[in-house]
C-alpha cells in the first residue's frame, strides 16, 4: 500500500514519502550527490545535460518543506563524484549547494565518501562541517557505507549502494529507487538510503551478497530478509515483501 507519510523503517529511522531523504530526530540525511558527474563525463566524450546541481538544490528545497521542523541537514557521503582530483564544477557545485542548504538548514554536515577527496576545505570554507567517519544521532549510526564499523549491533544508516527496484511494466523493465532496510548477523540492522543524484540510477537490489558494495552487507547482511520500501515520486512510500519472496514474483 503507497503511504503518503513517514514511515518507520528501523527505530528512529523515518523515510520521507516520494523523497531520497530520511529523518532521524531533527536530522535530514541524504547521500550521493555525485555533483559534477556531468563534467567528468564530459571529459570521456559523453556529454548529459547539466542538470544534477539544479536538481539537488530542488529537492533539498522539497526536503525542507516536507519536514520543515528538522534543522539539521547531514549529507551521508560522496557529495561530489571523481575520485583523484576535484573538478572546476565539483568545487562550484558542492559550493552553491551547501549556500543553498544553509538557507534552509542552521546546520550542514558532511561525511566523507570514497569520492569525496579534496573536498574538505571547500565544505569547510562555506561553513559546514566536514566528518572523516560517521556520527551518531539519537542511537543510529549514520556512516557513508565504503567502510565496516567495528560495532555493527545497532542501527547503521548508510548510503554508497544507490539501491533500486526493476520492476517490468508492461514490455519495458523501469527502476525505482528505495530504501533497504537489511538485518544484519550481527543482531544489529542496516538502513540504505537511495541516492540523490539525478544520474545515479541505482544498483538492483538482489539476494547475492556479493553483489552489494558495502563491507557490512558483503560480510553480514541476511539478504533475504531484507525488505525494500519504493520511493514514488507522486508522494508516496512503499513497503513490499522481503527479497527472497520479490526475487520470485519479479523473476
Amino acid at each position: 500500500m503507497l503511504v503518503n507519510s513517514e514511515v518507520e523503517i528501523a527505530p528512529n529511522v523515518y523515510a520521507l514519502p516520494g523523497l531520497p531523504a530520511a529523518r532521524i530526530g531533527d536530522y535530514i540525511v541524504v547521500a550521493d550527490l555525485h555533483l559534477g558527474y556531468e563534467e567528468a563525463l564530459s571529459r570521456d566524450g559523453v556529454y548529459l545535460p547539466r542538470v544534477q546541481l539544479r536538481n539537488a538544490i530542488r529537492t533539498i528545497r522539497e526536503i525542507a518543506s516536507a519536514s520543515p521542523e528538522s534543522r539539521k541537514l547531514l549529507i551521508a557521503g560522496d557529495i561530489k563524484h571523481v575520485f583523484n582530483k576535484i573538478l572546476r564544477s565539483e568545487k562550484e557545485e558542492v559550493s552553491e549547494f551547501i549556500r543553498e542548504s544553509q538557507e534552509l538548514y542552521k546546520e550542514v554536515i558532511v561525511i566523507r565518501g570514497n569520492h569525496d577527496n579534496f573536498v574538505s576545505p571547500i565544505v569547510k570554507s562555506e561553513g559546514a562541517e566536514f566528518l572523516e567517519d560517521g556520527i551518531e544521532v539519537g542511537g543510529v549510526s549514520i556512516i557513508h557505507g565504503h567502510k565496516k564499523p567495528r560495532d555493527t549491533s545497532g542501527v547503521i544508516v548508510l548510503g554508497h549502494e544507490h539501491p533500486s527496484i526493476q520492476v517490468r511494466v508492461g514490455g519495458s523493465r523501469v527502476k525505482f529507487p528505495v530504501f533497504l532496510r537489511v538485518p544484519l548477523e550481527s543482531g544489529g540492522t542496516a538502513v540504505v538510503i537511495p541516492a540523490m543524484g539525478t544520474y545515479q540510477t541505482g544498483n538492483v537490489i538482489s539476494t547475492v551478497k556479493t553483489a552489494y558494495l558495502s563491507p557490512i552487507i558483503r560480510e553480514e547482511g541476511i539478504v533475504d530478509l531484507a525488505v525494500p520500501y519504493i520511493v514514488d515520486e507522486s508522494g508516496g512510500i512503499m513497503e513490499l515483501t522481503r527479497l527472497e519472496i520479490l526475487e520470485q514474483v519479479l523473476g
